[in-house]
């Protein structure tokens, strides 16, 4: 086996790697002739890594003490470094921890049983690899946010890593997160001084479960899901830009596909809505109420013995929302009964069928301000009975 030990305080541990099994090759001749690291055929097995780097800046990797002994001019500045190039021709992994501690930046990264392979090379603090991986478990944490807890992940990496500041260009992605079949590719970086991560990521779902969705909403956005029971299936494509921190979201540009959907909601819905089937646009950055807005291209649901076909725009997602819609219905009466005041003392039954233009706000129907909403169609009655 081996041990590497570097103190750094803050570290967890001082254990760099500890691996039960060790194998390397080294080609001597570049690296005494051209100071030049290549790395063949590297084995590590039933062990743990841990990177960590403190609030200054300072890592665990600085294994090396600097030379103090030799002035140099800045133009041999690249010459100076320990090795001009490392590459790393196959890295085996094989029921690995790795741990990857930034409290600078307020993030780490845990992976655990991770085995795959690795290819790829380092000139200075930027790291090329192409990883190729068998089902792991990953935790992510940002500003103390846990956005991934013992996720499930299986993943195909084509990347550039910059190690500080940190910066990250995602060639290709593609992998499954808990039984999400999932594509990336994209650009991140840090601004530490403002605490502020750059995105602009192109991203693709296929199809999956909504209930395998719902599973990596971060606790601190849980409560906007409080009274809903969501299931079907889903698929999606968008692009994600912009700034993220502590009063700033990115643009999401989203497509959504949604199949089968069940949806209950009692604070809104006076029953369970089924068979919802539905193509929407979003665009959002979950802030800006007057820039983010849905796009319903289409929407249709059954909710008992009532079915709804809609399509149109809804505006002003975070306060009071309007809604501009083309509504194709099929109502039993009897179902809204449960909608009306009960000072209006009315019951009916029967049968509506038709399409309705709208153009209201939402406060308008909680308080079913009726002579304030934009309403327009036609419609046919049957067996209407109102008491």
């Amino acid at each position: 086996g081996l041990t590497l030990i570097s103190p750094l305080d803050g570290a967890p541990t001082d254990t760099l790697l500890n691996a039960e099994e060790v194998g390397v090759i080294i080609d001597i001749e570049a690296f005494w002739k051209r100071n030049e690291l290549i790395l063949d055929d590297i084995t590590l097995r039933n062990g743990l890594v841990c990177l960590y780097y403190n609030e200054f800046g300072a890592s665990n990797l600085d294994i090396f003490p600097p030379d103090t002994t030799t002035v140099v001019s800045e133009a041999d500045t690249a010459t100076s470094e320990l090795f001009k190039f490392i590459n790393f021709n196959k890295i085996t992994l094989d029921n690995m921890t790795i741990h990857y501690i930034d409290d600078d930046l307020v993030m780490s990264t845990q992976l655990i049983g991770l085995s795959g392979n690795i290819k790829g090379s380092m000139v200075g603090d930027v790291i090329h690899t192409d990883i190729t991986t068998d089902p792991f478990v990953m935790t992510f944490a940002y500003d103390h946010e846990p956005y991934l807890n013992a996720a499930n992940l299986k993943l195909d990496v084509v990347s550039d890593l910059v190690l500080y500041p940190f910066s990250f260009h995602l060639d290709t992605l593609s992998g499954v997160l808990n039984n999400l079949p999932i594509q990336l590719s994209g650009d991140m970086s840090m601004d530490t001084a403002y605490e502020t991560i750059f995105m602009d990521i192109l991203y693709q779902l296929n199809t999956f479960k909504i209930a395998d969705l719902l599973t990596l909403v971060p606790p601190s956005y849980t409560s906007y899901l409080k009274g809903i029971n969501i299931e079907g299936r889903v698929s999606s494509q968008g692009h994600v830009q912009g700034m993220y921190n502590d009063t700033t979201m990115p643009l999401m540009d989203v497509q959504l596909r949604l199949m089968d959907g069940h949806l209950t909601y009692a604070d809104l819905l006076p029953c369970p809505v089924s068979n919802m089937q539905g193509n929407i646009h979003i665009y959002t950055d979950l802030y800006d109420d007057k820039a983010s807005y849905l796009q319903i291209n289409t929407f249709s649901a059954v909710a008992l013995k009532s079915s709804v076909n809609i399509a149109g725009r809804v505006d002003h997602l975070f306060s009071d929302m309007h809604l501009n819609l083309t509504t194709d219905l099929a109502l039993n009466l009897k179902e809204l009964n449960t909608m009306l005041p009960d000072s209006m003392n009315l019951a009916m039954t029967g049968m509506v069928k038709g399409q309705v233009k709208s153009d209201l706000a939402m406060s308008q129907i909680e308080k079913m301000q009726i002579e304030k909403m934009r309403l327009s169609g036609q419609f046919s009655v049957s067996g209407l009975e109102a008491l």
